[in-house]
């Protein structure tokens, strides 16, 4: 009698998931990506931009990727390095497009740079669909 175990370690079949995320034609530095699975599913995946914009999703700490699928898509400045920096005067603003954002709102931690269409898990209009292997999803924000 042969005997078969199965772990409980064993990781999930994930699409790679990359690409650059943009606001006013910026990259968009310091932001948390979230793909969460739409409708309700397996577990989603989450990233933070580097300094060009640049994000790599990763299911767990170990597991690049996220299950292939339909996800609704949160990207939020609250709490980055980003967010944090001071308001600013008209002309700075200018120069700088996150410098001050009116058509966000003061959250808990942080001021939010990012419009509620694409901070806010139940107002995001950004979805993205992964298949297995390699994806590169762009998201250019306005």
């Amino acid at each position: 009698m042969e005997t078969l175990l199965l772990g409980c370690n064993r990781s999930p079949a994930t699409g790679k998931v990359s690409g650059v995320v943009t606001y006013l034609g910026s990259p968009l530095a310091h932001a948390d990506v979230r793909f969460i699975p739409d409708p309700i599913g397996p577990r989603g995946a989450i990233a933070k931009t580097d300094d060009q914009g640049h994000y790599e999703l990763m299911y767990d700490a170990d597991v690049a990727g996220v299950i292939p699928g339909t996800y609704k898509v949160v990207i939020s400045t609250r709490g980055s390095a980003t967010a944090s920096k001071p308001q600013a005067d008209d002309a700075t603003t200018a120069a700088d497009p996150y410098a001050a954002n009116p058509s966000s709102e003061a959250m808990v931690g942080g001021t939010e740079m990012l419009p509620m269409k694409y901070c806010s898990s139940k107002e995001t209009i950004l979805t993205a669909t992964v298949e297995q292997g390699a994806n590169t999803i762009a998201f250019d924000l306005e």
